[in-house]
């Protein structure tokens, strides 16, 4: 079993990953395009940020996290999965 030792900042527009003796790995504008019916994820971060107030009835994108408090826990998760795997 490997161990890497992330910071993250979940910040309400930006989210940022800092790895010891490599600086910020990862800058990505934390917002989450989903599908309203079933909730799957369609877009995370940049492409879901070009889709924010151009989305169809059935694609939502959300920001997770408002005022600093993370408001959409199933986004969240998808959002912080999906930027650690990278």
């Amino acid at each position: 079993m490997w161990w890497v030792t992330l910071g993250i900042d979940f910040g309400t527009s930006t989210c940022h990953i800092y790895v010891p003796g490599r600086g910020v790995v990862i800058q990505e504008p934390s917002v989450v395009a989903l599908e309203v019916d079933s909730g799957r994820p369609l877009a995370i971060g940049q492409d879901a940020l070009e889709m924010l107030g151009r989305t169809p009835r059935r694609v939502a994108a959300v920001r997770p996290v408002r005022h600093g408090v993370v408001a959409e826990v199933g986004p969240a998760t998808a959002f912080l999965s999906h930027v650690v795997r990278r």
